[in-house]
């Protein structure tokens, strides 16, 4: 006897117990979609774009400018400045996290620009990840390659575009005029580039800073940190932990905010987001620590966000509201100093006007009654003009005692 425990081999023994956990399940790609969705999707953007630029450019969102800018291709190169701008920086932002993931082995598609109804021609850009991240400095590098690429890209065309704007005298809005709130560093360049604006005068973008301000506004979402977004990848692979109540955190301030600010942008991303779900898929390797460069790499990309952060929305000015129709509109004809119509168009034969009657209705011009003297002859003739034909000495005497 050696002090260790002899195991009888006569004994059953459950093999399942004692047997290797099973591998985890690979993840299978869905079907790859050819890259002639992802061409056709980027023809579409670009001509809703187009479309867009040049409405920004006319200045005028009117229904019947809509159309006929729609109708007319030839107008569409008046936009053409602003898709080239826009398309450039969701691009960047894009082939940022694309570059990214060929450099980690990760499976990713190429851009799918989604084309859109909208202000601005478009819904913004897409990848489609098809591979899970295998560590946390792969799931942040992914994460916050977009938002630095696509900031250095917009700042460049900012400065292009507010170096083509004009300063001209401030007038009251015009209608379907858009007033686009600007962000911290939009309002930094405004002082650089204009530095003797008056009160008085006012800045006529140019709609390549358009293009700017919307690619503002997509780092800015993009590094909230929620769920699966740009920020929300980085956080997950600092903390794991912080991930989920940071999220909801982060989803309650927006909606507060949005409805603090008027910002309905806020309000519809967060709704979304919270539905959505704050959830994140797990990274096996959780042991790699991120490293130092990249919490530098954090504190960029914290300046960025309070840089480009837009809390209110666009605000169209709409036109002056239009009168009523005559034809839904009570008509009540305009009254004179003796309580009656100044309209002289009153049908002859007819009773004169009660004077105690409530005025502001029609009067009634024949009544049975009056119909059946009119008949018999006896029915009087006068004009309900409100005029007293009485002698002036008479028209000006005081009321006397009732005899």
């Amino acid at each position: 006897m050696d002090g260790h425990p002899e195991i009888d081999s006569r004994l059953p023994i459950d093999s399942s117990r004692w047997s290797a956990p099973e591998p985890p399940p690979v993840l299978r790609p869905g079907r790859r979609l050819p890259p002639a969705v992802n061409l056709v999707c980027f023809v579409l953007t670009v001509v809703t774009t187009l479309i867009a630029g040049s409405l920004l450019t006319l200045g005028d969102l009117s229904k019947r400018t809509v159309i006929d800018v729609i109708l007319t291709p030839s107008l569409w190169t008046l936009g053409l400045s602003y898709s080239l701008a826009l398309i450039l920086i969701l691009g960047a932002h894009e082939m940022g996290h694309y570059i990214a993931c060929r450099r980690y082995g990760i499976d990713a598609t190429l851009p799918f620009f989604i084309p859109g109804p909208t202000i601005i021609g478009t819904f913004g850009a897409v990848i489609r990840i098809r591979a899970p991240f295998t560590s946390r400095r792969s799931l942040f590098d992914v994460g916050v390659a977009g938002p630095i690429a696509g900031f250095l890209v917009a700042v460049p065309v900012l400065a292009w575009g507010l170096q083509h704007s004009q300063v001209v005298p401030l007038t009251p809005p015009r209608p379907d005029d858009i007033a686009f709130p600007p962000c911290l560093l939009l309002s930094l360049a405004y002082r650089l580039f204009f530095p003797r604006l008056t009160v008085t005068q006012t800045v006529a973008l140019h709609p390549v800073v358009v293009a700017a301000w919307v690619g503002c506004l997509a780092t800015f979402l993009n590094l909230l940190p929620i769920g699966q977004l740009d920020g929300g990848h980085m956080l997950y692979a600092l903390s794991r932990r912080a991930h989920r109540p940071v999220s909801l955190a982060t989803i309650a301030l927006m909606v507060a905010a949005g409805i603090l600010f008027g910002g309905l942008h806020l309000i519809v991303f967060g709704a979304v987001w919270a539905m959505v779900g704050p959830g994140h898929p797990p990274v096996p390797d959780h042991t790699e620590p991120p490293g130092a460069w990249r919490i530098a790499v954090t504190v960029i990309a914290a300046l960025i966000f309070v840089l480009t952060l837009i809390p209110t929305s666009p605000r169209i000015f709409a036109a002056p509201a239009r009168p009523i129709s005559r034809r839904w509109r009570r008509r009540q004809p305009p009254r004179d100093r003796c309580g009656g119509s100044r309209h002289r168009q009153v049908a002859i034969d007819s009773p004169p006007p009660d004077r105690d009657a409530p005025t502001g209705f029609p009067l009634r011009t024949r009544s049975p009654r009056d119909r059946g003297a009119r008949a018999r002859g006896t029915a009087p003739s006068w004009r309900s003009d409100c005029r007293d034909d009485r002698p002036s000495a008479d028209r000006h005497r005081a009321p006397g005692p009732v005899r």
